[in-house]
């Protein structure tokens, strides 16, 4: 920094200077000698400038400098994160879900995508928070990073409840250079409610037919529906009742203009045999599915050519209490009888384990 009117006197090294404008960074004047007239004083500059916003493509790091009583200040520009490769907004830039319903939360993404460029400068930007506008009431946020030369993604999360229909949009133009994607390029539509006249929980279909306790279930049911008024919905969960364990979640998608069907895809292992029930709140209207859970089959046999073996048979008992509604308790065991007491000895295998059990019977 240049000064006029110096003594020749020595001087030292100053304290650091904090930036403003631009925070983040620190100067340092340089220990030296004053020229006997005009000179210049020397700064060493350290620190890494914090991401700015900013409508042009630079800002300014200010710093205030006091010497000898003079006051002045000298600033340094700073670039703003670019992207130095094209971006074509009607295709980089993809929201997910594209679609939205009026008074009913939504949760997305948009993600812009930008290619490879030595012109992109590795720079930071700062965490944004971005109002939508047309249809209010979303928000678009990203955390903090840096803009990678090699190509990477830019991915917002949107979150919020629109309150009204027509299209919810995003200024993204603002926080990096090359970034100018806005107006129609980033927008979610936002329709009406979605309603129908009615839904037919007993002609629901599903595929598998039926599910079987403790083991997994993934299938797919189709639930028809009448008076559609063709506006999109969104997705929704549904947890199994009666039986429970199993979700059933919608598919998102648009509703005819009429009659049509509803598609959920229904997963989970079912903890008990018996009916799992799902409640269906849709468009206005309320309806019960139902899917058969099967009892476990529980493999049992006898074992013979052992100590535990006798001739004498005991019959097939059916122990429907244990093992389910339709579980049979399928082995012969050996009976031996000692005055009023019997002693039933078993050797047997269960689900490919091998087992050896004595049970005492009191008869008269």
């Amino acid at each position: 920094m240049p000064y006029t009117g110096g003594n020749g006197v020595a001087y030292p090294s100053g304290t650091s200077i904090a930036s403003i404008g631009v925070t983040g960074l620190s100067a340092t004047l340089n220990a030296g000698t004053l020229a006997n007239g005009p000179g210049n004083f020397t700064f060493t500059i350290t620190g890494t400038p914090d991401p700015f916003v900013s409508v042009s493509n630079t800002a300014t790091a200010t710093f205030p400098f006091t010497f000898d009583g003079k006051n002045c200040s000298f600033t340094v520009t700073i670039d703003k994160a670019r992207i130095g490769s094209t971006i074509s907004c009607s295709t980089a830039v993809v929201e997910n879900p594209a679609t939205g319903i009026n008074g009913s939360p939504y949760n997305g993404t948009i993600t812009v995508t930008y290619s490879n460029s030595i012109l992109t400068n590795g720079g930071a930007y700062a965490a944004q928070s971005i109002t939508s506008t047309g249809v209010t009431g979303l928000t678009a946020t990203i955390s903090s990073g840096f803009v990678n030369p090699a190509g990477g993604t830019l991915v917002f999360n949107v979150t919020g409840t629109p309150n009204s229909t027509g299209n919810a949009q995003f200024n993204l133009s603002n926080f990096i250079n090359g970034l100018t994607c806005s107006g129609s390029n980033v927008q979610i539509v936002i329709s009406g409610t979605p309603l129908v006249s009615g839904l037919n929980c007993s002609a629901a279909s599903h595929s598998p037919a039926t599910a079987t306790q403790f083991d997994l279930y993934s299938g797919t049911t189709i639930l028809p529906y009448t008076g559609g008024n063709g506006r999109a919905y969104t997705t929704q969960s549904i947890n199994s009742t009666g039986v429970s364990g199993l979700t059933a979640t919608l598919t998102p998608g648009t509703l005819a203009s009429g009659s049509g069907n509803l598609s959920f895809t229904v997963t989970g292992i079912p903890n008990s045999s018996g009916l799992a029930s799902f409640e269906v709140n849709f468009g206005g209207q309320t309806c019960v599915f139902s899917i058969r859970v099967n009892g476990k089959v529980i493999s049992i046999s006898y074992i013979d050519g052992s100590s535990y073996y006798s001739t004498s048979e005991f019959g097939q008992q059916t122990v429907p209490q244990n093992y389910g509604p339709t579980g049979i308790f399928n082995t012969i065991g050996g009976l031996l009888h000692d005055d009023y007491t019997s002693t039933l000895r078993l050797h047997f295998s269960f689900n490919n384990e091998e087992y050896k059990r004595n049970y005492c019977l009191w008869t008269k």
